[in-house]
């Protein structure tokens, strides 16, 4: 019987070979895959060229079914036959990404590609390894690439649109997306991307009618939630990106977004200790997030401890991580009174992200510090326009007109800083300025006493806890002339 069915056709033990392949692989028997290359030399080595490609489609399968360990053996199996099969070293790259084996996955498609050029789907892995690598500009490159080969590679518009965004990028993002849209798969994404892209782009208006594309499909705790906490957070609504940022999943996609959106929430609503509990969360998520570290920065200054601040925003160079914006060193050079650092820091920042309200404002104040208050008004007015909703760049536009002795222009932005925002400490205190400028003496006391309300409040239960930082460093904490040491202002 043997012997017939070695004299088959090839048709006919090509097709008894592959389930018994599949037979194998639905047992679990995946050891016993070693046993088919024996078999090849007697059914015939022109089943060579067919057999990767069954193992090719099969781990393909296996990985959408989310059965890693077998697909990977799947895929060894078929590359110790064929060690420069393309197809299969694409697939294993998938699985080590799925796996968050990223360099691992990396190093698989990049053979790939030295193998089979004009395979879309190595270039895809690869721009999606360096994606996960936070190398965005590969990844944008690569999955560009991917898409040139293969227009239809929707996997690749999404990587590209998700680099392209945290490049700061947004119409290039916004572009993909309307690739993206046209698919059914990828609409939410594409909903998603659009919605962070035009929030990005200040573009409110976009950004809604996005938002309520993605409203009928939102889940608690679902990736597109991120999308309302972002523009929640634009509006300076942080008692709702509080309220959304609690609804959500404690783990999956956005744990480290939702953790920095809400320490900047609690940190805006003048509650230190939660903001510095949730900065740490976020650092111990991603060590590599900057945006940890910025925020950790901000709390640290708002505290009084301006050279641990400064500390916080230089260990971003000092651990090679990729610099990103400057706010954090910008409001951090004005606590110490570096006007020139300050401005330098700005312009670094409008050089990564000129879309940027917040770092327009900063600049502007920036100017007027240095006696320029022509730019400073240019600068103020590009802030405005851009985001007028953020109290943080009304009470920086604020202080700039205040710094270029424009009062009047100081108070109207003071005030809409603080209707904007009832605890903006820092609007309140150069409302104060303002009014004893003006001779309005009772209304400057009134504002400070507010500022000592919003101090206290942000302080209280932070001393211990900025103490710990400081214990954690060995460094003994710095304190601003006519301030408490952290032990002291601890123990009174």
């Amino acid at each position: 019987m043997f012997k017939d069915f070695v004299n088959s056709s090839e048709l006919f033990r090509g097709v008894v070979f592959v389930g018994l392949v599949l037979v194998l692989v639905t047992l679990q028997k995946y050891e016993l895959l070693g046993l088919t290359q024996v078999l090849l030399g007697v059914l015939g080595s022109s089943l060579l060229c067919f057999y990767p490609t069954v193992l090719a489609s099969l781990s393909k399968e296996l990985v959408g079914l989310k059965m890693f360990s077998l697909a990977m053996s799947v895929c060894e199996h078929g590359l110790r036959l064929i060690p420069d099969d393309a197809i299969l070293l694409a697939n294993r790259s998938v699985v080590h990404l799925r796996c968050g084996r990223y360099r691992e996955g990396l190093a698989d498609a990049d053979q790939a590609i030295k193998h089979k050029s004009d395979l879309w789907q190595a270039w895809c892995n690869r721009g999606a390894a360096a994606f996960c690598l936070k190398q965005y500009s590969a990844a944008e490159s690569d999955c560009s690439r991917a898409i040139e080969l293969a227009a239809e590679a929707d996997s690749a518009y999404v990587v590209r649109a998700w680099a392209r965004y945290l490049q700061y990028n947004p119409l290039g993002c916004l572009e993909d997306c309307k690739n993206l849209a046209q698919t059914y798969q990828y609409q939410n994404e594409s909903r998603l991307l659009t919605v962070l892209a035009s929030l990005m782009n200040n573009d409110i208006e976009r950004a809604e009618k996005a938002l309520k594309e993605l409203a009928g499909a939102r889940k608690t705790g679902a990736r597109e939630t991120i999308a309302f906490v972002d523009f929640e957070s634009t509006r300076s609504n942080y008692v709702e990106v509080l309220r959304l940022c609690a609804d959500a999943s404690v783990n999956g996609f956005g744990q480290l977004s939702f953790l920095i959106f809400q320490a900047h929430a609690y940190h805006c609503l003048q509650e230190g200790a939660l903001a510095w509990r949730s900065a740490l969360q976020a650092e111990a998520l991603d060590s590599t997030s900057t945006a940890a570290l910025e925020i950790k920065a901000i709390i640290l200054a708002d505290a009084g401890l301006v050279d641990e601040a400064l500390l916080e925003c230089q260990s971003v160079v000092l651990r090679d991580l990729p610099v990103t914006m400057k706010n954090a060193e910008a409001i951090v050079r004005e606590c110490r009174g570096e006007f020139e650092e300050m401005v330098q820091a700005t312009e670094f920042g409008l050089n990564r992200n000129p879309l940027s309200a917040g770092t327009h404002a900063l600049h502007a104040l920036a100017l007027a510090h240095l006696g320029r208050p022509d730019e400073a008004s240019a600068a103020a007015a590009a802030a405005l326009r851009m985001n007028a909703q953020c109290e943080s760049v009304q009470s920086s536009v604020g202080k700039a007109f205040l710094k270029s002795n424009k009062l009047p222009r100081a108070l109207e932005h003071l005030n809409n800083a603080i209707a904007i925002n009832s605890h903006c400490k820092c609007a309140y205190e150069s409302r104060a300025e303002v009014y004893r400028l003006m001779g309005k003496f009772s209304e400057a006391e009134s504002d400070l006493f507010r500022v000592e309300q919003l101090q206290a409040q942000y302080m209280l239960g932070l001393p211990a806890l900025l103490q710990d930082y400081c214990d954690q460093l060995g460094v003994i904490p710095t304190r601003l002339p006519g301030e408490k040491r952290i032990s002291e202002a601890n123990s009174g």
